[in-house]
């Protein structure tokens, strides 16, 4: 009916009246017709987004090796990192900090005190109010760093040894832009989601220049 086509061109004239300079959408990644519909009007993919999971114990042997490790905690609230010279804003405007309620931040410090890397992420909560899910927004660790594994590595050790073998998620990090972050998980048993349908979860990321 071409109801999409009036409400993204109608978009696009808000945007550039407000001067915008560069717009980003997600869409995902089995809904073919949208993605066409935003390709013909300028947008790109840039990046995929993927919603991982794990579920049960992880093996003690691997929380042990990545917690062996010289690195001190700050445990701060999401905006917190803001200030971070190597926090990533290039993400999906749900993955930052100012868009996650009750967001929280692990920030990690060497051992000269300095910040070298963080997670963003979330904790939810049962009908008793204990944690029954942590959910993974970003991840980064400092540039030009030898060690990059090993910080987040040591987040995210802290994390699960700290809430034990409750469900853990991720929500739209994307592959490139977080790639650490997605390695790191990977190598703690985080698999891909699926719909119920069987369906691989994921969504694309997408920007146009104005």
């Amino acid at each position: 009916m071409g109801i999409g086509e009036a409400l993204l061109k109608a978009t696009l004239e808000r945007y550039q009246q407000q001067g915008v300079v560069e717009a980003s959408l997600e869409a995902f990644k089995v809904n073919e017709k949208a993605i066409h519909l935003y390709q013909k009007y300028g947008y790109q993919i840039v990046d995929t987004l993927l919603f991982l999971k794990h579920r049960g114990s992880f093996h003690a042997s691997l929380l042990k090796k990545k917690n062996q490790l010289t690195y001190s905690l700050k445990r701060r609230l999401a905006k917190d990192i803001r200030n971070l010279p190597f926090y990533t804003y290039d993400v999906p405007w749900k993955n930052q900090f100012d868009c996650i309620h009750d967001g929280e931040s692990f920030i990690a410090l060497n051992e000269k005190n300095e910040e070298v890397g963080y997670l963003l992420f979330q904790k939810n909560f049962s009908s008793i109010g204990i944690v029954n899910s942590v959910t993974f927004y970003q991840g980064s660790a400092k540039e030009h760093i030898s060690n990059s594994e090993d910080v987040l590595g040591f987040l995210l050790a802290t994390i699960f040894n700290m809430y034990g073998p409750i469900a853990y998620n991720t929500y739209n990090v994307p592959e490139k832009r977080n790639s650490l972050l997605v390695k790191m998980l990977k190598s703690f048993g985080f698999q891909d989601l699926y719909t119920d349908e069987g369906i691989k979860l994921e969504q694309v990321f997408m920007k146009k220049q104005l």
